[in-house]
């Protein structure tokens, strides 16, 4: 059995933490964390709790104080630990549904601004691919007319058309990158929300 000092390295590097990580996670300083692992000091009794909680285990067991399973047994809890699980899930509930009057307006309210913003953003982008029309479509109007003007001895209104035709132009090009842009970025933002939702929907599935 791994003595306290060299139980608690071995756990650490397990989890690939560094002493300083270790050591921000209790709110201790890194040179208290030195200390345990060469065997200077040991961890007090709320120490040695929130250091069994980072590394997956009991304070029990890093004493070496859990007893050994007997041959054959499943590992399943005991009947008093089930009966403590379920007090537990059920208190959960009970006080899910007490506090339901506060959190679920705010649940709601939460949502409805997330998709209210949701909404805007597409609003602005379809805006912007209005304007990228408008502009294009002025850009040909500018240039057709213009070239009527100057068939039709008008030549310095046409002109005249014809450049700010070609201005538009220019513009909706630097216009049709910018909403192509933004358009693939939002798009790329909804597909990641909703991978996120369904993992996490997946998970919650699974672990039933």
């Amino acid at each position: 059995m791994l003595p306290l000092n060299e139980k608690l390295k071995a756990l650490r590097e397990e989890k690939g933490l560094s002493q300083e990580e270790l050591a921000i996670k209790l709110n201790v300083v890194r040179q208290t964390v030195s200390k345990w692992e060469k065997g200077l000091s040991v961890p007090d009794a709320e120490m040695l709790v929130q250091l069994a909680a980072v590394y997956d285990t009991t304070a029990g067991a890093l004493l070496g104080e859990e007893p050994p399973q007997a041959d054959g047994d499943s590992g399943e809890k005991p009947a008093a630990s089930k009966q403590a699980d379920r007090g537990l899930t059920v208190l959960s509930a009970v006080l899910l549904v007490i506090g339901s009057p506060m959190w679920v307006p705010l649940v709601l309210v939460a949502a409805a601004v997330v998709l209210v913003a949701y909404i805007v953003i597409w609003v602005c982008v379809v805006s912007l691919w209005a304007v990228f029309v408008s502009v294009a479509a002025s850009a040909v109007a500018g240039v057709a007319a213009g070239a009527v003007l100057i068939f039709g001895g008008n030549g310095l209104k046409g002109l005249a058309l014809i450049g700010a035709g070609l201005f538009c132009a220019g513009f909706s090009i630097l216009l049709f990158f910018g909403c192509k842009a933004v358009t693939v970025g939002i798009l790329w933002l909804t597909k990641k929300i909703f991978l996120y939702i369904r993992s996490r929907f997946t998970k919650k599935e699974a672990a039933k």
